[in-house]
């Protein structure tokens, strides 16, 4: 276990001098595409959110109705 992104690219690298770069942006954020910002993920979130509510879906989970063999 590692204690942050550079210690663990730094331990690798020196294990394999030949590893000169990583993909690390589960991690870092740094995608080697280098057009995904962090306003194309908000972006993403913003239309699950609204889909969720065309699809009557909400956030709050607290509408949960246990039944009990009472009930039944």
């Amino acid at each position: 276990i590692y204690q942050d992104v550079e210690t663990m690219k730094r331990v690798v690298g020196a294990l394999n001098p030949a590893i000169v770069g990583f993909e690390a942006s589960c991690f870092d954020g740094q995608y080697i595409t280098g057009d995904i910002s962090l306003a194309d993920f908000e972006a993403i979130q913003v239309q699950r959110t609204e889909a969720r509510k065309d699809d009557g879906h909400s956030n709050d989970r607290s509408r949960l109705t246990l039944q009990s063999r009472d009930d039944a």
